[in-house]
């Protein structure tokens, strides 16, 4: 197991006996060892979100970079050009490009569709996050 791997076991292991275990101790000695546990289940936490944010970047910017207009039109004009130095009759290339062109167009609602969920999600945590001490 590796060691992000150990961090969320042992974070379930607390999390599960701080929702099973006694609500407060009265002893100062089990509050202390409670907040220990907390804190490294935070820490762990934390470790474990920083791994996603590199990730979740990269999936964003090629979002971003399916969705560049600029470069579908590049990418449309460039097959069609290719079609015609491979010799492909004229109206036969402007149907195949006409079709890579929808296909491109409908490649990129999915990129917005993905990118606003994406960022819903994101607004969604940070907002949990830091309501989350509200009562």
């Amino acid at each position: 197991m590796s060691g992000e791997e150990e961090k969320r076991e042992e974070a379930k292991r607390v999390l599960f006996h701080a929702s099973t275990g006694p609500t407060g101790g009265s002893e100062s000695g089990e509050s202390e060892s409670d907040v220990r546990e907390l804190k490294e289940i935070l820490s762990a936490l934390s470790e474990f979100l920083k791994g996603l944010s590199e990730p979740l970047e990269k999936l964003i910017d090629t979002i971003l970079k399916i969705a560049d207009g600029r470069r579908v039109g590049e990418e449309v004009a460039a097959f069609y050009s290719s079609l015609k130095g491979a010799g492909v009759p004229e109206e036969v290339a402007v149907e195949m490009t006409r079709e890579y062109f929808h296909k491109r167009i409908a490649a990129l609602d999915l990129a917005k569709l993905l990118e606003r969920f994406i960022r819903r999600e994101v607004l969604e945590e940070e907002e949990e996050e830091g309501g989350g001490g509200e009562a």
